[in-house]
């Protein structure tokens, strides 16, 4: 029964993964979402798919879901320069994207007002997160309140994804427990190393494949 739960969520991963490649949208069921944040002193657009964990008289019911499909600097002039190369910047999002903060301002909780403080009976007082992050991304073409630029976008099947539980504190959502796992095949795209080239799959450095 446990490989055949595993071999289910590969699966979902591998089809969501596959979908945001071809088209940059959400699969059926998810919310497509666009924010603004700074990194640095410069701004970036980030977009992302997320779903939601079902609210019910037992919450949550089931886990949510996040899966990055691009960030781009917003261009300016002059350009903003922040001093971070590719690498760092990555990584940046990639720990933004899993903290309580993220979660709870740019996803589905803001609003929702009924998650059990920490302390209580562990089922009840957790929500839980898997974030699918591409291992491969790309310089690609795209644009930012409709004016053409370039952005990094995902390339192939291979993921990271982080399950990530949460409890309810001083206002904050905290991080209780995290684990990363590969999904789908080893990248097979070279390690970020020096300038990128428009169009070239790179590896980023994650849990799953530092």
């Amino acid at each position: 029964m446990k490989k055949i739960f595993i071999s289910i969520i590969l699966t979902f991963a591998l089809l969501i993964l596959s979908n945001v490649e071809s088209n940059g949208q959400c699969e059926t069921g998810y919310t497509s979402q666009t924010i603004t944040t700074n990194i640095g002193g410069c701004d970036y657009v980030v977009k992302f798919c997320y779903k939601c964990p079902e609210p019910t008289s037992h919450w949550p019911d089931g886990d949510g879901y996040i899966v990055p499909i691009e960030y781009t600097k917003i261009p300016t002039d002059p350009p903003c320069e922040n001093g971070m190369n590719h690498e760092e910047i990555h990584t940046y999002l990639y720990n933004f994207m899993h903290t309580g903060q993220f979660i709870w301002y740019f996803t589905c909780l803001y609003h929702n007002q009924a998650i059990p403080p920490c302390g209580g009976d562990e089922n009840e007082s957790r929500i839980m997160y898997h974030v699918l992050w591409a291992n491969c991304w790309k310089l690609d073409h795209t644009e930012v309140y409709g004016s053409p630029t370039t952005g990094m976008v995902p390339c192939g099947t291979s993921s990271c994804r982080t399950y990530t539980s949460y409890c309810f504190h001083n206002g904050n959502l905290e991080i209780v427990q995290q684990s990363n796992n590969p999904e789908g095949p080893p990248p097979n795209c070279p390690l970020i190393s020096g300038p990128i080239v428009f169009g070239m799959c790179y590896r980023f450095p994650n849990p799953c494949y530092p």
